[in-house]
């Protein structure tokens, strides 16, 4: 079986892209999770959110208490696509618990994907199972795959070769692409 590029699998599910249409398709992604996160933080009684990205909405008040910056996280999420059956990733921090990342699929009210964390999870923990999460849902990372991510990695304080094997696969979908 012949291995697509991220080209090809683009144009199978969405058609020949310019680089100005898959920007404004990640906006609608964008926007339909605003709306998408705004419901559901009414829904759970969390009064503060954020979903600017669809592989990464956020909900909870206490992310400045964690020992690292989430801006490579937002940075990754940003320019991922999805596949028809993508659902949105949100993360939902609480103040103590839980000392690992919990990921879940969410059927109420659409489904969606939450992972529970809290300032006592290590950043590695969390990416990894980010990372997991995102494999599962069918995201489409983009070209370059570790070479690309290196910021990532190096912003989050961790070697890439701490993730899973999972994880590595996920960034590394499109490594040798061209």
């Amino acid at each position: 079986m012949t291995r697509m590029t991220r080209k090809e699998l683009i144009e199978r599910l969405y058609g020949e892209l310019t680089p100005s249409q898959e920007s404004d398709l990640i906006c609608e992604m964008g926007r339909e999770m605003d709306s998408f996160v705004a419901m559901l933080a009414a829904t759970i009684g969390v009064p503060k959110y954020e979903g600017r990205y669809f592989f990464f909405g956020r909900m909870g008040s206490n992310y400045g208490q964690y020992m690292f910056n989430w801006e490579p996280f937002r940075d990754f999420a940003g320019p991922l696509l999805r596949s028809p059956t993508s659902i949105p990733v949100v993360l939902v921090s609480s103040d103590d618990k839980p000392l690992k990342p919990i990921p879940e699929l969410i059927t109420a009210p659409r489904p969606h994907y939450e992972i529970a964390v809290s300032p006592k999870c290590s950043a590695l923990d969390i990416a990894t199972t980010w990372l997991e999460v995102l494999s599962d849902d069918g995201a489409i990372p983009r070209e370059g795959g570790e070479k690309w991510y290196g910021w990532f990695f190096s912003g989050l304080g961790f070697a890439r070769t701490q993730l899973s094997k999972k994880a590595r696969n996920f960034v590394n979908m499109f490594a040798s692409s061209r």
